[in-house]
């Protein structure tokens, strides 16, 4: 299996989990965690800093001789757009709803406690939420790609489907169409999730998501947790994202 990339590490000695920018463009802080960057869902794979070159932005990758333990979901291949699809199809909006707080529990957290003990916890094929099932059979268990909202969405990984997840600021914006058909001419609303990052002072639109008539009820001043899981869908040099279903996303308030 392909040696997977990794935009966040976990440092044993700090019990945190840092995003790889903390260490990009600064040589002093990145040799002091040099030994110090371990998977962040296992926590036990020891990671090591891959330079940015012409064909790869800078990232982390698992160092050979250091394993993940084996139920980690980074050990699964990743599941194909279809076996996602199937997948959710088969879950209805409570279970989704679950899902994606299982995963926000563990992907949207920085401080870590009793690290020690998540051997453990890797006893059980569905502890990782990363993890999906086909057909429910344990024998063809794969993965889901997961995408920080601090990170960049490249124009390479339009169509490709991930666990998006961060904190940012949500903005819904309506629009006005005509009906065809029938009632053609007759006017409907519909909207868009916009989802925004705050740096320092600044904030940038990440990528928006087709809502149709839902209208996501926000506080668009608030900082929040999000998770959702959609395909990177570019128009106009822009990343959009399509749902995997309509139930697929989940924010809180930070708090």
């Amino acid at each position: 299996m392909k040696n997977k990339s990794f935009e966040h590490f976990f440092s044993q000695i700090e019990k945190e989990i840092f995003d790889i920018e903390k260490i990009i463009d600064n040589e002093n802080i990145r040799n002091k965690y040099n030994n110090d960057m371990f998977c962040p869902e296992c926590f036990k794979a020891k990671l090591t800093f891959v330079e940015k070159t012409s064909f790869r932005k800078a990232h982390l990758r698992r160092i050979p001789s250091s394993e993940h333990y084996p139920k980690c979901s980074y050990n699964f291949e990743y599941a194909t757009k279809k076996m996602i699809q199937s997948y959710f199809n088969s879950l209805d909006k409570n279970q989704i709803r679950d899902k994606l707080h299982s995963i926000m529990r563990m992907l949207c957290k920085s401080k870590i406690e009793n690290f020690s003990t998540n051997k453990e916890k890797y006893s059980d094929i569905d502890v990782s939420p990363m993890l999906i099932k086909e057909n429910r059979n344990v024998t063809h268990t794969k993965s889901l790609r997961r995408k920080s909202l601090n990170n960049f969405i490249d124009k390479n990984e339009n169509g490709e489907i991930y666990a998006f997840y961060g904190k940012g600021i949500l903005r819904t914006i309506e629009k006005e169409g005509k009906k065809e058909g029938e009632k053609e001419g007759e006017k409907f609303k519909y909207y868009f999730l916009e989802i925004w990052r705050r740096n320092n002072q600044n904030e940038m639109r990440k990528t928006s998501s087709y809502r149709g008539n839902i209208k996501d009820l926000i506080e668009e001043n608030a900082v929040y947790n999000i998770v959702f899981i959609g395909e990177v869908i570019f128009k106009n040099d822009y990343p959009n994202i399509k749902l995997i279903n309509k139930d697929a996303l989940l924010f809180q308030i930070e708090e």
